[in-house]
């Protein structure tokens, strides 16, 4: 049953136009009926979600309509962002004066890369294994990185968590500390501490919070 704008006929009697209405009244019950409570028992929860499904969302990010504050969505990540897994995560975008902030899982930012040979692992033409919200990340030296956002912080005061791991030996890992440096709402830089002065990890994980 598909529904129809204009269900009632003004040129057609009452008893003509009641086959479309009845039919106007069951396909708003049967189409609600799949994700809202409907003719409960508690009056208090009817027409309320029990769950929301969604499809991928096609573009890139949903547009904010007037008034509105914030849209939730799903999308499946673009092979630049995840180029070894697609999958479907969920996206949060809030009105924030000029600015739309990206966040995810309640981070605004995430990546993960390897460095090898004094440079960046490519993974599939890209500089990371997986990112969101992240335009670049650029190896300025050993043991130093910036980090520019896609979307900007609302401000400079956010946080930066973080690992990083080097093997010293073929059988040893040891953990680095991730050292923020020169926040800004558009990028930051970070460098590596922890084994005895300026050195490239193997691999780094960030997550970006707050601001």
């Amino acid at each position: 049953m598909s529904w129809s704008d204009t269900p009632v006929n003004g040129q057609q009697s009452v008893a003509a136009n009641k086959t479309p209405i009845n039919q106007a009244f069951t396909y708003i019950s049967t189409t609600e009926k799949k994700d809202h409570y409907w003719d409960n028992a508690n009056a208090n929860l009817d027409g309320r979600h029990q769950f929301v499904q969604m499809p991928n969302f096609s573009s890139s990010t949903p547009t904010i309509g007037t008034d509105m504050k914030g849209v939730f969505y799903v999308r499946a990540k673009t092979v630049a962002s995840a180029p070894d897994l697609q999958m479907t995560e969920p996206f949060f975008v809030s009105s924030d004066g000029t600015r739309s902030q990206v966040t995810q899982m309640g981070c605004r930012a995430m990546l993960t890369f390897r460095v090898s040979g004094g440079a960046i692992v490519q993974n599939g033409g890209n500089d990371w294994d997986y990112k969101h919200n992240i335009a670049t990340v650029v190896r300025n030296s050993a043991g130093s990185f910036t980090i520019t956002f896609t979307t900007q912080m609302p401000t400079d005061r956010y946080i930066i968590c973080g690992t990083c791991r080097v093997t010293t030996i073929a059988t040893e890992t040891r953990a680095l500390s991730i050292i923020p440096r020169n926040k800004l709402v558009t990028s930051f830089t970070f460098s590596t501490s922890g084994v005895g002065g300026s050195a490239d990890p193997d691999s780094v994980d960030l997550i970006v919070l707050g601001g």
